[in-house]
C-alpha cells in the first residue's frame, strides 16, 4: 500500500472459497487486513448494482424465453440462439445490432448473412423483452451492468487478486479489469485449466487484460 486509501480486492469463483480465504487472512495479516476485501465475484457484482436484489433466470426459464423468441424467419433454433447469444453478447461483448452485423464469426459452425443476422438480433431483443416481462435477468447482464457502474465510478482498488480464474466468464473478466487501474502489479491471476468446471476457455486480451509474457507455471 502506498497511500492510506489504497485497497486490494481478493475475489474467487465460489462463495465457500472466499469465506475460507477471508478466515485465513484474518490469521495471517496484521493491521493491513482491514484494507483487503475478500468477496466472490457474484456477490461483488450484485453489490455494485443500485438494486441489490436480482432474480436470475433458471435454465428452464431461459429456454422457455428462447423458445418464445424464435420466429418463422429466424435462421436459428432456440438452443442455437442461446449459443449465439453466449458467443456474441457474453464472449465478444457485442452491445448493439451494428456491432453484431460487423462481428467476425470465424470458427462458428453455421454461417449467417446480413439479413439472417438481423433476424437473429430481432430474436435477441425479443428474448430480452420476454425476460423483462417476467422480472428475470441473465447473470451475464447483471455483471455487464455492474461493469458499467464500475467504469463510470473509476477503479476502486490498487490491485485485484483472482483465484479459480479458469472458471471466470468473459463478462466477469471485464468487470475485474475495470476495478483496478492498469499498471504494474495491478492484477494477479491464479488458475488451473485442468480443473475447469464451468464455461469454456477465454482469451483475456478480448477482455482488456494484457498478459503478454507474464505467464508462469
Amino acid at each position: 500500500f502506498q497511500n492510506s486509501s489504497d485497497r486490494i480486492l481478493f475475489t474467487t469463483f465460489t462463495a465457500n472459497l472466499a469465506e475460507a480465504i477471508s478466515r485465513q487472512l484474518d490469521l495471517l495479516c496484521g493491521a493491513e487486513r482491514s484494507r483487503i476485501e475478500v468477496v466472490h465475484i457474484d456477490q461483488l457484482a450484485r453489490r455494485m448494482l443500485d438494486d441489490a436484489y436480482v432474480e436470475i433466470a433458471s435454465s428452464a426459464d431461459l429456454m422457455h424465453c428462447w423458445d418464445l423468441s424464435v420466429t418463422e424467419n429466424c435462421p436459428l433454433s432456440a438452443p442455437e440462439l442461446q449459443h449465439e447469444w453466449t458467443y456474441a453478447i457474453e464472449v465478444r461483448g457485442i452491445s448493439d445490432e451494428r456491432q453484431y452485423l460487423r462481428m467476425s464469426r470465424v470458427g462458428q459452425s453455421q454461417s449467417l448473412d446480413r439479413l439472417q443476422r438481423k433476424r437473429v438480433w430481432e430474436a435477441f431483443e425479443a428474448f430480452q423483452s420476454n425476460m423483462k416481462a417476467r422480472g428475470l435477468q441473465v447473470w451475464s447482464s447483471v455483471v455487464r451492468e455492474a461493469t458499467k457502474n464500475s467504469v463510470s465510478q473509476g477503479p476502486k482498488y490498487v490491485a485485484v487478486l483472482v483465484d479459480e480464474s479458469q472458471d471466470f466468464t468473459a463478462p466477469a473478466w471485464r468487470l475485474i479489469r475495470s476495478l483496478a487501474k492498469p499498471g504494474k502489479n495491478d492484477l494477479f491471476l491464479v488458475g488451473d485449466a485442468n480443473q475447469r468446471i464451468y464455461g469454456s476457455p477465454i482469451r483475456l486480451s478480448e477482455c482488456g487484460i494484457d498478459v503478454g509474457d507474464r505467464r508462469h507455471v
